[in-house]
């Protein structure tokens, strides 16, 4: 699950930014896990979350200071670490899928986050645009009225 918001706290670290986006993230996962558990009847734990920041992730561990002036509710995503409801995995900037939905990025950079999900390109419409409406083109498109 990937979201883009604006935080309704000030941080005085990109530590402390990225720590409290932990919090937020571990927030919807837990629902996801919930949720998949009342569905299906379990869910798979823990969870695995990719942060971009080693030093949130050491403090979200319990390998660093807790960041005493960050708000109780924000240490959330620690607590889900300590009772193993997720884990946190280190990752590197550059491969950080969620980029795809929070960033403008190269078409390169694009292709390549993409393909880490298994998506493949989009259709390649060029002969419906053009005019050329063959009978194998015209099977895929919804009949008139349809709309």
């Amino acid at each position: 699950m990937w979201k883009s918001k604006l935080q309704k706290s000030v941080a005085l670290s990109a530590a402390e930014i990225e720590y409290i986006a932990l919090s937020d993230c571990t927030r919807s996962v837990i629902s996801a896990m919930n949720l998949t558990t009342e569905v299906l009847g379990t869910c798979t734990r823990p969870t695995t979350i990719q942060v971009d920041n080693k030093a949130a992730i050491a403090v979200a561990e319990g390998c660093a200071t807790t960041m005493t002036h960050v708000d109780v509710h924000q240490h959330f995503g620690r607590q889900c670490v300590e009772r193993g409801d997720t884990r946190l995995h280190w990752c590197e900037t550059t491969d950080m899928v969620a980029d795809m939905f929070t960033k403008p990025l190269s078409r390169g950079k694009l292709e390549r986050l993409r393909s880490h999900l298994g998506l493949k390109p989009p259709m390649a419409i060029s002969s419906v645009e053009d005019g050329d409406n063959s009978s194998e083109d015209r099977d895929h498109l919804p009949a008139e009225g349809d709309c």
